[in-house]
């Protein structure tokens, strides 16, 4: 399936055509009404030309690229910023940019912290810091920090199940990226890949695998056209995800070990390190528990090597059950010791309950009741239904709490719009009424010209 067959939900699609058609009429009859003027009036060339460069302006709906000022600008902005890894360090820089009035600097410093407690599961300021360099980099006017704004806003959505809310803003990314003049740049094709991803992945998990395949598919041959190995394998491990997803195990392999193949030559650790775990899974799953260790061993050392832990722990516990299944008890011992000490190192609440639920499955198997049921009693601490529901309360406020502000700055912006719609009628109105006066002024003086020069010709005929 092409991305022109794509169908988003029709909520979007009825949104954008009656926005286009909205925007289209108003359009029409402005530049109607200045023809109209054009052929009915007499007005000087300057006189036209000045009124058509200011209803382009006014009515203007195509993005422009950034100058290479403007760029130079921005990417000199995002490597400041990003250069800082300390929320205290971070949250200087905002209330630096806040007092100059640099608001692309604000729209960075906020999508950068929104980033960093995203990474901490803070997902509330995550949302909040994001909203806000969203607006930011609305009103500096920056289309392509607008988009990475509005795809990190999106993400977050992800991350608390908000999916409905998570495809609205990348597909104002994605429309963005359609509107942007500057179609061709390695920065407008990463940020139109990067937005074909979150909607792909949206689809992912809402089990649509068909149009996952085709919007990862597009991305994945924009990427290839960039040239980027990384961009690649992302997405070949996310079409991998599919067909595993769809239960085509094979297919999956051979994406797996493609994207291998690109994070290899991209120079990737920690991407190899998960397409080993990937393809341990599924070997795992077809009972090869061979080929499945040697992959999981293989991501071990890799990921170790990386000091990436929250990822290096998946292949550890996937080792440690394993070697359960395999009756060696005290190989998955060794590595549910490591798994613990590393997963406390880093307060993984959801590693913690896996390691003790793998613990209580061990024991079990030894017979040993009393321990087991010690472990699966605190692996039920990291899930019992008190800690969920408080979650599940956390998201459900969240959300009454967006869409509450999202409601608000819909109202706002009608109320801008109406007033620029009105503030548009009344500069019309203003230039039809300045034209007819320089009209009626002009003709008053041609009148009183020619009456002049007729008392003058019967004077000489007289003399």
């Amino acid at each position: 399936m092409s991305f022109s067959s794509i169908h988003f939900s029709p909520f979007y699609l009825l949104h954008s055509q009656l926005f286009t058609i909205f925007v289209g009429a108003k359009l029409t009859i402005i530049r109607l009404f200045i023809l109209y003027m054009k052929h009915t009036l007499t007005m000087s060339k300057s006189t036209i030309a000045v009124i058509f460069a200011l209803v382009a302006t006014l009515t203007a709906c195509h993005r422009q690229a950034q100058t290479p000022a403007r760029q130079s600008e921005s990417l000199r902005i995002d490597s400041i910023v990003n250069s800082h890894r300390n929320p205290d360090s971070l949250q200087t820089m905002l209330t630096a940019y806040k007092k100059t009035k640099n608001l692309l600097g604000v729209a960075v410093s906020h999508r950068v912290l929104g980033r960093y407690y995203r990474d901490n599961s803070l997902f509330d300021i995550a949302i909040e810091h994001h909203r806000k360099s969203v607006e930011a980099a609305e009103q500096a006017g920056d289309t392509a920090e607008l988009v990475r704004c509005l795809n990190n806003l999106a993400t977050d959505y992800r991350r608390v199940g908000m999916l409905d809310m998570a495809s609205e803003e990348h597909y104002r990314a994605l429309n963005l990226c359609m509107q942007y003049s500057d179609k061709t740049s390695d920065e407008a094709s990463k940020n139109y890949t990067v937005s074909l991803n979150g909607l792909g992945n949206v689809y992912l998990q809402l089990g649509n695998n068909e149009l996952a395949d085709s919007i990862f598919r597009v991305a994945l041959a924009t990427e290839t056209r960039l040239g980027s190995e990384l961009g690649q394998a992302i997405n070949l491990a996310n079409l991998g995800a599919v067909y595993e997803g769809a239960g085509q195990m094979d297919s999956a392999l051979v994406y797996y070990q493609r994207s291998f193949e690109k994070n290899k030559k991209a120079n990737s650790t920690v991407g190899m390190g998960l397409c080993h775990t990937h393809i341990g899974n599924l070997y795992e799953h077809q009972h090869h528990f061979d080929k499945a260790i040697a992959e999981y061993q293989t991501a071990y050392y890799q990921l170790e090597k990386s000091h990436d832990i929250w990822h290096w722990l998946e292949p550890c516990l996937a080792l440690a059950n394993i070697s359960i299944k395999q009756g060696n008890i005290q190989r998955a011992e060794d590595y549910l010791e490591q798994a613990f000490k590393q997963a406390t190192a880093i307060s993984s609440k959801e590693h913690l309950a896996r390691i003790h639920h793998i613990y209580s499955i061990l024991y079990e198997r030894e017979g040993k009741t009393a321990q087991a049921l010690d472990h699966y009693r605190k692996y039920d601490q990291y899930n019992d239904s008190t800690v969920n529901m408080h979650t599940m309360n956390q998201i459900q406020n969240l959300r009454i709490k967006t869409e509450r502000q999202r409601s608000n700055d819909q109202l706002q912006r009608a109320k801008e719009d109406a007033r620029q719609e009105r503030s548009l009628k009344v500069l019309a109105f203003s230039m039809l009424v300045a034209i007819l006066i320089i009209g009626a002024l002009l003709f008053a003086i041609m009148s009183y010209v020619l009456r002049s020069r007729s008392r003058e010709r019967l004077l000489l005929r007289h003399i």
